[in-house]
Protein backbone atom coordinates (compact mmCIF):
# COMPACT_ATOMS: atom_id res chain seq x y z
CA UNK A 1 0.00 0.00 0.00
CA UNK A 2 2.73 2.48 0.96
CA UNK A 3 4.82 1.50 -2.07
CA UNK A 4 1.89 2.20 -4.40
CA UNK A 5 1.35 5.61 -2.84
CA UNK A 6 5.07 6.36 -3.07
CA UNK A 7 5.13 5.42 -6.77
CA UNK A 8 2.08 7.58 -7.57
CA UNK A 9 3.60 10.53 -5.70
CA UNK A 10 6.95 10.04 -7.43
CA UNK A 11 5.31 9.81 -10.88
CA UNK A 12 3.35 13.00 -10.21
CA UNK A 13 6.47 14.78 -9.01
CA UNK A 14 8.54 13.86 -12.04
CA UNK A 15 5.73 14.78 -14.41
CA UNK A 16 5.11 18.14 -12.77
CA UNK A 17 8.51 19.79 -13.21
CA UNK A 18 9.11 18.99 -16.90
CA UNK A 19 5.63 20.30 -17.67
CA UNK A 20 6.19 23.46 -15.65
CA UNK A 21 9.58 24.04 -17.23
CA UNK A 22 8.14 23.69 -20.75
CA UNK A 23 5.34 26.12 -19.93
CA UNK A 24 7.74 28.59 -18.32
CA UNK A 25 10.06 28.54 -21.34
CA UNK A 26 7.16 29.65 -23.50
CA UNK A 27 6.25 32.38 -21.02
CA UNK A 28 9.89 33.55 -20.89
CA UNK A 29 9.68 34.57 -24.55
CA UNK A 30 6.54 36.68 -24.07
CA UNK A 31 7.04 38.31 -20.65
CA UNK A 32 9.70 40.61 -19.22
CA UNK A 33 12.20 38.53 -17.26
CA UNK A 34 11.57 40.52 -14.08
CA UNK A 35 7.91 39.51 -14.29
CA UNK A 36 8.66 35.93 -15.36
CA UNK A 37 10.89 35.21 -12.34
CA UNK A 38 8.04 36.08 -9.99
CA UNK A 39 5.41 33.95 -11.73
CA UNK A 40 7.10 30.53 -11.65
CA UNK A 41 8.44 28.22 -8.90
CA UNK A 42 12.06 28.81 -7.95
CA UNK A 43 13.50 25.59 -9.39
CA UNK A 44 11.62 26.19 -12.64
CA UNK A 45 13.04 29.74 -12.82
CA UNK A 46 16.59 28.49 -12.26
CA UNK A 47 16.23 25.74 -14.87
CA UNK A 48 14.54 27.96 -17.44
CA UNK A 49 17.03 30.75 -17.00
CA UNK A 50 19.88 28.27 -17.52
CA UNK A 51 18.28 27.04 -20.74
CA UNK A 52 18.11 30.56 -22.18
CA UNK A 53 21.61 31.43 -20.98
CA UNK A 54 23.00 28.34 -22.70
CA UNK A 55 21.09 29.19 -25.87
CA UNK A 56 22.48 32.74 -25.81
CA UNK A 57 26.07 31.58 -25.29
CA UNK A 58 25.74 29.03 -28.09
CA UNK A 59 24.32 31.68 -30.43
CA UNK A 60 27.09 34.10 -29.41
CA UNK A 61 29.74 31.52 -30.24
CA UNK A 62 28.16 30.45 -33.53
CA UNK A 63 27.62 34.01 -34.79
CA UNK A 64 30.65 35.61 -33.13
CA UNK A 65 28.40 38.00 -31.17
CA UNK A 66 29.42 37.09 -27.62
CA UNK A 67 30.20 40.70 -26.70
CA UNK A 68 26.74 41.77 -27.86
CA UNK A 69 25.19 38.96 -25.80
CA UNK A 70 27.18 40.14 -22.80
CA UNK A 71 26.23 43.81 -23.21
CA UNK A 72 22.59 43.49 -24.16
CA UNK A 73 21.52 40.39 -22.28
CA UNK A 74 23.79 39.54 -19.37
CA UNK A 75 24.27 43.03 -18.00
CA UNK A 76 20.70 44.22 -18.64
CA UNK A 77 19.17 41.12 -17.07
CA UNK A 78 21.37 41.36 -14.00
CA UNK A 79 20.55 45.05 -13.62
CA UNK A 80 16.85 44.22 -13.90
CA UNK A 81 17.11 41.65 -11.12
CA UNK A 82 19.06 43.96 -8.82
CA UNK A 83 16.42 46.66 -9.36
CA UNK A 84 13.69 44.13 -8.63
CA UNK A 85 15.29 42.89 -5.41
CA UNK A 86 15.17 46.43 -4.01
CA UNK A 87 11.37 46.42 -4.23
CA UNK A 88 8.90 44.76 -1.85
CA UNK A 89 8.75 41.01 -2.61
CA UNK A 90 7.30 37.92 -1.05
CA UNK A 91 9.84 35.94 0.98
CA UNK A 92 9.75 33.14 -1.59
CA UNK A 93 10.32 35.53 -4.51
CA UNK A 94 13.23 37.12 -2.62
CA UNK A 95 14.77 33.69 -2.03
CA UNK A 96 14.42 32.77 -5.71
CA UNK A 97 15.94 36.09 -6.78
CA UNK A 98 18.86 35.66 -4.41
CA UNK A 99 19.72 32.29 -5.94
CA UNK A 100 19.18 33.55 -9.49
CA UNK A 101 21.38 36.60 -8.95
CA UNK A 102 24.23 34.40 -7.69
CA UNK A 103 23.88 32.19 -10.77
CA UNK A 104 23.60 35.20 -13.11
CA UNK A 105 26.73 36.82 -11.66
CA UNK A 106 28.65 33.59 -12.21
CA UNK A 107 27.21 33.30 -15.74
CA UNK A 108 28.24 36.88 -16.46
CA UNK A 109 31.77 36.11 -15.29
CA UNK A 110 31.92 32.99 -17.47
CA UNK A 111 30.83 34.94 -20.55
CA UNK A 112 33.36 37.68 -19.78
CA UNK A 113 36.10 35.07 -19.46
CA UNK A 114 35.09 33.53 -22.79
CA UNK A 115 35.28 36.97 -24.40
CA UNK A 116 38.63 37.87 -22.80
CA UNK A 117 40.19 34.57 -23.83
CA UNK A 118 38.71 34.92 -27.33
CA UNK A 119 37.13 31.48 -26.99
CA UNK A 120 34.09 32.29 -29.17
CA UNK A 121 36.33 33.33 -32.07
CA UNK A 122 38.48 30.21 -31.70
CA UNK A 123 35.46 27.90 -31.47
CA UNK A 124 33.83 29.60 -34.45
CA UNK A 125 37.02 29.14 -36.50
CA UNK A 126 37.24 25.48 -35.49
CA UNK A 127 33.58 24.93 -36.37
CA UNK A 128 34.13 26.34 -39.86
CA UNK A 129 37.31 24.30 -40.46
CA UNK A 130 36.15 20.89 -39.20
CA UNK A 131 33.49 20.28 -41.88
CA UNK A 132 36.19 20.67 -44.55
CA UNK A 133 37.88 17.50 -43.30
CA UNK A 134 34.76 15.42 -43.85
CA UNK A 135 34.07 16.43 -47.45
Amino acid sequence: MIDNHHMRTKDGYFGFFPTQIRLSLGAYKTNPRTQWVQEWPGQVVLAGSSVYWTEGVERGINTNTMQKFFDTVQVEQLNGLTDLVRKPLTPLARLTLGALIVIDVHARDVVMQLINEKVPILLHQIATIIPQFFV
